[in-house]
């Protein structure tokens, strides 16, 4: 047990002090910087009113004065800004040609410029609007009563969501794709350390005091916890970019993201740890049959597909993780990690499944060392793949 120790604090050593760590660490954190720097611009974006320019046609000034009016009282309140500019500019175009009673009998005339006909329905309305009030006042009911007919009546619209919410649906994403590409990083990390060490002959001189499981799990461990140690460092600087951005803080607000609890984030540890062991000693057992560190990008498929997969199915579960095939694939080893993780974050999943994918998940994985290390050891001997 002395020897797995002092193994797994080398491997963390090196790996800590790697310049690959250094440098991925130092663009992860760059791109989170970045990432929470734009967050006010995001909130400008989200709370900007939809600006749009309209230009009125008609023989009389007062009939254009009319059509302007009704046009800012409708635009205010369909939460949009009514820009006026010259009929050869304006994006929206409201062509009015009176008849023999004027707007009476009038005809109209819509002109859209490009292919976004969402204006319409408004200028419609607008149309009505003017039309209707007109003929009222045509025979001879008052402006004050028609405005007070016209106006609508207050009313307040409750949604209320049956799934998870969209901005949780929205991070749980995020988290999945994080996960996917530490596991991913640091897999190929795993590959190419086992390897070098492999082709240096190191590996043979460590081999003659300790088991293979021994320095296989040491190299896992180390690994591991680099990435761990990297995910942290990239955590704390989010957090100092949040505790010191007011605009930020009332961004994750709105979008109901502060309210996460420790429960949680531990699923996203606990998913990490399984599924580097799993994907891990995969990783491990392809860099141990690899005869030079050169040879290991394309030797890497294998656990790269499955990833994909895993990643693929966890897309898709956000619009079906309730239904009962799904959770029964959830199970499976290879794809515990990121769809368990999925389940767990949008609150589907139940404490029996957690034990049953755990339990044979780690067993698994245990399974999956232990052949790695006979490859690690036969391969030290002869070349031979697997």
């Amino acid at each position: 047990m002395m020897e797995f120790l002092l193994l797994w604090r080398r491997d963390v050593k090196e790996t800590l002090q790697s310049r690959a760590f250094l440098v991925t660490t130092a663009i992860a954190a760059a791109v989170v910087i970045l990432a929470m720097a734009l967050l006010p611009r995001l909130q400008a974006l989200s709370s900007a009113r939809a600006v749009s320019t309209w230009a009125v046609m008609s023989p009389s000034p007062t009939v254009t004065g009319v059509f302007d009016e009704a046009l800012k009282h409708l635009g205010k309140e369909a939460e949009e800004t009514i820009r006026f500019e010259s009929s050869t500019r304006a994006a929206y175009v409201i062509q009015v040609l009176p008849g023999s009673h004027g707007v009476l009998d009038g005809r109209f005339h819509i002109v859209i410029r490009g292919t976004d006909p969402e204006a319409a329905p408004l200028a419609k309305a607008v149309i009505n609007q003017v039309v209707m009030t007109t003929r009222l006042a045509a025979i001879g009911i008052p402006l004050s009563r028609l405005t007070h007919a016209l106006t609508p009546p207050p009313i307040t619209v409750t949604t209320v969501s049956q799934g998870p919410q969209v901005a949780k649906a929205a991070f749980t994403y995020v988290l999945i794709i994080f996960l996917f590409v530490t596991l991913v990083m640091y897999g190929q990390m795993l590959v190419l350390n086992v390897s070098a060490e492999k082709a240096s002959r190191v590996s043979e001189v460590l081999l003659a005091r300790v088991r293979a499981e021994y320095l296989l799990l040491a190299k896992l461990g180390g690994t591991g916890v680099a990435g761990l140690v990297q995910v942290s460092v990239v955590a704390i600087v989010a957090l100092g970019m949040l505790a010191g951005d007011p605009t930020a803080r009332e961004l994750v607000r709105q979008w109901g993201l502060q309210s996460a609890s420790v429960a949680e984030w531990g699923d996203l540890v606990g998913a990490y740890v399984i599924g580097f062991l799993l994907y891990g000693a995969l990783f491990a057992a392809i860099g141990a049959s690899l005869s030079r560190p050169e040879d290991a990008r394309g030797a890497m498929g294998l656990p790269a597909m499955l990833l994909v997969v895993g990643y693929g199915l966890a897309i898709a579960g956000l619009k079906m993780a309730h239904v009962f095939w799904f959770q029964v694939v959830t199970l499976i080893p290879p794809l515990f990690p990121l769809l368990m993780f999925e389940q767990a974050s949008l609150g589907l999943a139940l404490w029996w499944q957690w034990l049953f994918g755990v339990t044979i998940s780690l067993a698994t994985g245990m399974g999956l060392i232990f052949w790695a290390a006979r490859i690690y050891r036969t391969n030290l001997i002869s070349e031979s793949p697997f």
